[in-house]
């Protein structure tokens, strides 16, 4: 397992470097700004995809895709834009809330949106925040916590989502301008379409649990200690179940009834923590939080504890944030 995280890093950083490192456009403030207020680094795609939005539409890249594909660039785009350059930070409650969805795990960073009431959005999932993103990760919004790979990068996922789009004949014409385009783009700069890609399925071999949202959790395991993680000791559908009751409770003493299963496993994730198999608790903690607002204060507890054993800190102060601003009337945190 470890020698496919090996590989897996190393193919991430020899086809997704950082801007840093090639651009011949200055975008060093930017960078700085988006590390120091989001916390982490960006890939190159990020920018060379802006830089496609501008050549669609250079006064306005964040609506270059609006016409044809009902796509509008959000999140750390606006970064790149200017519209953070002058804004008062009183007004601000948290960076990590621009964009950040009800069922967007502290793993997905949301840099796509679709302007309907499908409310669909896309941006980078990693699982490590130190790390360059892994894939490319697609949401319903508020119907749904399930995530969807579409791609290793930007290009790939705008490439699935004109391909799998079913309106798409509405604007045929606009829409195979864009993808051809896009696909020209993806050529000149190195950028894989392939929605299966290498890199997507070595991540697939180091999940170590399936999860609700679909996408599974990565996380460090020695094989020669047998530490790292443990399974829960119950399946999904039966998780599911359990939760569903405590759910549907029709008063406190029943709810106190269907809550000790829970709190059983939370002890149980509590010898596993002292046992160094933090994985346990970070995947009993992601289903929690997938299961909304009835168990935010489980899922509060148990993802802040590992995230912080795994030294992923800053999805410890994502999930905090988000948590408590989960259903907050905007998006944005520019209006």
């Amino acid at each position: 397992k470890r020698k496919n995280t090996e590989e897996l890093e190393e193919e991430k950083e020899s086809t997704k470097r950082s801007k840093e490192h090639e651009s011949n456009i200055d975008y060093s403030n930017r960078i700085d700004f988006i590390k120091s207020k989001f916390g982490v680094l960006m890939p190159d795609d990020f920018f060379r995809f802006y830089e496609f939005c501008q050549e669609i539409k250079p006064a306005a890249p964040l609506d270059a895709l609006m016409d044809s594909l009902q796509l509008k660039l959000v999140g750390a785009f606006d970064v790149l834009a200017g519209r953070f350059d002058s804004i008062d930070e009183s007004t601000i409650t948290s960076y990590y809330l621009h964009w950040r969805y009800f069922y967007d795990p502290p793993e997905l960073m949301t840099l796509l949106t679709k302007e309907d009431q499908s409310y669909f959005h896309f941006g980078y999932y990693r699982d490590d925040p130190d790390k360059l993103p892994d894939l490319i990760a697609g949401n319903a919004g508020t119907n749904s916590c399930e995530l969807k790979c579409m791609g290793p990068n930007l290009f790939a996922a705008v490439k699935s989502y004109i391909d799998n789009q079913a309106d798409r004949k509405k604007a045929k014409e606009e829409v195979e301008k864009v993808s051809n385009k896009l696909q020209e783009w993806a050529k000149r700069y190195n950028f894989n379409l392939n929605v299966n890609a290498k890199c997507i399925n070595e991540r697939k071999k180091c999940v170590v649990a399936n999860t609700f949202h679909k996408l599974g959790i990565v996380v460090p395991v020695d094989k020669k200690l047998d530490i790292g993680y443990r399974p829960l000791g119950i399946t999904n559908t039966a998780l599911a179940k359990m939760l569903a009751k405590i759910e549907n409770s029709k008063n406190k003493a029943e709810k106190l009834k269907h809550l000790q299963p829970l709190e059983e496993l939370i002890t149980y994730v509590q010898f596993a923590n002292d046992e160094c198999d933090y994985g346990m608790g970070f995947e009993l903690g992601i289903d929690l939080f997938c299961k909304g607002k009835e168990f935010n204060s489980f899922a509060l507890h148990l993802l802040t504890t590992a995230y912080s054993l795994l030294t992923r800190s800053l999805y410890a102060d994502i999930i905090a944030i988000h948590i408590e601003n989960r259903q907050r009337s905007s998006l944005s945190q520019l209006q």
